[in-house]
């Protein structure tokens, strides 16, 4: 009898690691692929393809149509100006990465351009399993990247 409880104990401590290491390779998988999503719409954007880069985010938004076009062509004719302005593209870089418990993910990107650069941001909702896109932003706010950034080395103005 003892045995046989013994391993009831074991057998369940066994499958609760396995539902536990389950449901931690889905949160990783969704936490991926949220990830990719802003990854893919810069390489998208630095390539010349702002059309491109934009539509790949309109099924991942809780927007109805008509607000995201509104949208979209409001940012196709501002960035119609940027090159102007900014400076030719030369590349992106991801900036951070922050969490609000499980249920808010924020990716800033930064599209670097040879006279300044544009701000990306990219929030993710968990209500659930996994991560859904629920805005996008985009400024040449410079000054707003240092928020929560790491003060300069000691010794250094």
């Amino acid at each position: 009898m003892k045995h046989l409880l013994a391993a009831c104990i074991v057998a369940a401590v066994f499958v609760g690691d396995a539902a536990a290491a389950q449901k931690y390779e889905g949160e990783q998988a969704s936490l991926a692929h949220a990830r990719e999503l802003p990854l893919e719409f810069m390489k998208k954007l630095v390539a010349g393809d702002d059309r491109g880069a934009l539509e790949l985010l309109r099924s991942r938004l809780p927007v109805s149509k008509a607000e995201f076009d509104a949208s979209r062509d409001k940012t196709l004719s501002a960035r119609g100006a940027f090159d102007a302005r900014y400076g030719k593209i030369v590349g992106y870089a991801v900036i951070r990465e922050e969490r609000v418990a499980d249920l808010l993910l924020r990716i800033t990107y930064v599209e670097k351009r040879t006279k300044h650069l544009v701000r990306w941001q990219f929030t993710f909702y968990r209500p659930g399993a996994e991560w859904r896109l629920n805005s996008f932003n985009w400024d040449d706010n410079a000054s707003a990247l240092f928020e929560g950034a790491a003060p300069p080395p000691s010794g250094r103005p």
